[in-house]
C-alpha cells in the first residue's frame, strides 16, 4: 500500500471541512427554525422550513462527524485507530448513525409529499430510497450495539 495515500488528511483542511459543513448548516438549520427570516419570509412555505431543518441537520451532522474522526485520528477511507479515546469511537459511531438518519429523513420528507409540485414517480423513487436508508440506519444501529457487547 502507498503511504501517501493512506496518510491522514492535513488538520487544516479537515478543521476548514468541518467549519465550512457546520456554518452553512447552522445557517440552514436556523433558517427552517426560524430564527433567521429570508428575504421572502411571507411567502415561505412550511415544507421549504422543514427541508431546510433537514439539510441544515445533515451539513452539521456531516461537520461534527469529520472533526471527530480528524480528532481520532483515521485516515482516509479507515475506521478510527483501536487506541483513539473510547469517547471519540462512541461519538464517531454515533454521527455515522445520525448522518444516515439525517439523509432518510430528507427522503422521507418528499416521498410524502411535503414538498409540493413534485412528480409521483419522484416521490415514489424518494420512498424507495428512504425504506433503504431506514433499513441501513436500524441495521448500523444494531451491529453497532452488537459489537459494543461482545467489546470490539
Amino acid at each position: 500500500m502507498n503511504d501517501a495515500n493512506n496518510k491522514p488528511p492535513s488538520t487544516g483542511n479537515t478543521l476548514f471541512l468541518s467549519g465550512a459543513c457546520i456554518a452553512l448548516g447552522s445557517v440552514a438549520l436556523l433558517t427552517g427554525l426560524g430564527v433567521i427570516q429570508t428575504a421572502n419570509a411571507g411567502s415561505t412555505s412550511g415544507s421549504s422550513l422543514i427541508i431546510a431543518l433537514g439539510a441544515g441537520a445533515l451539513f452539521v451532522v456531516l461537520g461534527l462527524t469529520v472533526l471527530v474522526r480528524d480528532l481520532g485520528g483515521a485516515r482516509n477511507n479507515e475506521e478510527l485507530p483501536a487506541d483513539a479515546p473510547a469517547f471519540l469511537r462512541f461519538s464517531a459511531s454515533l454521527l455515522n448513525i445520525l448522518l444516515l438518519a439525517a439523509f432518510a429523513a430528507v427522503c422521507s420528507i418528499v416521498a410524502l409529499g411535503m414538498v409540493p409540485g413534485l412528480a409521483i414517480l419522484f416521490r415514489v423513487f424518494m420512498g424507495a430510497f428512504a425504506l433503504l436508508l431506514w433499513y441501513g440506519v436500524i441495521y448500523l444501529t444494531l451491529a453497532k450495539l452488537k459489537r459494543g457487547r461482545a467489546g470490539g
